[in-house]
């Protein structure tokens, strides 16, 4: 009986992790190196916190209406942003913890780390504490995702220019906001940000 091969899948989002899973379902002995978060942008800083917050937006829409159902309020709702970001940050936990059991469920070892690629079948990868460690694998699935770019002329300062992850744990809205990109993110943001009365300016 031969044994089972050997995977190691680079990032731990959407492709990476699902990818894991499926290949351990088959059979494979699986590691996954993640630098961050389990679940990568969409699950940690983008498509779900940003629902998360439009969840509430929604809500409060609907409750705009209320009267015309025939439900009274005795004041008008008023949202309270660092309370949606504290709901934001559960929700995602929560689903970061449900990956998490599912690896160690099928038996996934995930590696926190840098990884990069040193041959076909080789993995270089440096842990949090400096430390180095190769891990060799049958195959390498590369789900590294993408991120923003760093341009010179405006460098991210985490106060005037912010990224697509940095502006949803923001706890008051800036009172005017220019967004760059239409994208899942860039979508959610600008909604968010009117209906909680502020003036925007979008580019896609």
């Amino acid at each position: 009986m031969t044994s089972s091969p050997h995977i190691a899948i680079l990032g731990a989002g959407p492709g990476g992790y699902v990818a894991a899973i499926r290949a351990a379902q088959l059979g494979a002995r699986v590691t996954v190196i993640e630098r961050e978060k389990l679940g990568g942008v969409c699950l940690n800083w983008g498509c779900i916190p940003s629902k998360a917050l439009l969840s509430v937006v929604e809500l409060g829409d609907k409750l705009k209406k209320a009267e015309d159902l025939g439900l009274i309020l005795q004041a008008p709702a008023t949202y309270d942003l660092a309370r949606m970001v504290a709901r934001k940050e559960k929700v995602v936990a929560t689903l970061v913890k449900g990956i998490a059991t599912l690896f160690k469920g099928w038996g996934i070892e995930q590696v926190t780390g840098q990884g990069v690629v040193k041959d076909a079948r080789t993995l270089a990868v440096t842990l949090p504490d400096g430390a180095q460690r190769e891990i060799h694998a049958d195959a390498i699935v590369i789900a590294t995702g993408s991120s923003w770019p760093n341009l010179p002329q405006f460098p991210i300062d985490g106060r005037q220019i912010v990224t697509s992850q940095q502006i949803l744990d923001l706890t008051q809205v800036p009172a005017s906001l220019a967004i760059l990109g239409g994208g899942v993110e860039g979508a959610s943001s600008p909604r968010c940000t009117a209906v909680l009365g502020r003036r925007l300016l979008s580019w896609s």
